[in-house]
């Protein structure tokens, strides 16, 4: 239902740039099990891991659908495409898509944004935040949406960023999302923005 809703939305735009493409990326190419079910918020819960596919969150019946995936790697060869951006909201999978994309992002260091807070479910840091970090990523946090299932906003303004680290975020239960900013790229960004310490960042959160 989500793909066709997209698929519409770019039939609209005639000669346009949006060309939806039905594929999970993932760290492999072939085929997963995505998760799905009946909840109210399920159509923006679904995920291929299997952890995360909870009646909390899919609601009473869960179902299983098996759908064809890729890797960002092999998708943008395909395709030759040259990222200068990458959006990822992908329930919990953030590691295995930018597994999947190492040489991509290695080659062209794209701005990156992506959902946090499932995996510092175990108090750990994530995989992928220690890879793009290897890579020459910088962090900063530009929302909060919960804190330990508490809804949160971050009160700044539009064109503030929070500099922060994995360190920073795993002991505190936050979700929302990040931008990673390469650092030969960053200067560009960081110059139109008020970037701010993470210490400053948690002074001006919200709990509702």
């Amino acid at each position: 239902m989500m793909f066709a809703g997209l698929s519409a939305v770019a039939a609209k735009f005639d000669g346009g740039n949006i060309f939806p493409y039905c594929r999970a990326l993932s760290d492999t190419r072939g085929h997963v099990t995505m998760y799905g079910g009946n909840g109210a918020a399920s159509a923006e819960a679904s995920t291929i891991i299997v952890d995360l596919a909870n009646h909390s969150r899919l609601g009473a019946q869960i179902f299983q659908l098996r759908v064809e995936s890729d890797t960002l790697d092999h998708f943008c060869e395909e395709f030759n495409l040259v990222p200068q951006l990458i959006k990822v909201d992908v329930e919990g999978a953030e590691a295995q898509v930018f597994a999947g994309g190492v040489e991509t992002i290695r080659r062209h260091s794209p701005h990156l944004v992506f959902e946090f807070g499932y995996g510092f479910a175990g108090g750990g840091q994530p995989s992928h935040f220690l890879a793009l970090a290897a890579l020459g990523y910088h962090f900063f946090l530009i929302d909060v949406m919960y804190v330990h299932d508490r809804i949160a906003e971050l009160l700044v303004g539009p064109d503030v960023l929070a500099k922060v680290t994995s360190d920073d975020i795993a002991p505190t239960g936050f979700s929302g999302n990040i931008l990673a900013l390469h650092h030969s790229k960053s200067e560009a960004v960081l110059h139109r923005a008020t970037v701010i310490s993470f210490a400053e960042a948690v002074s001006h959160l919200v709990l509702k």
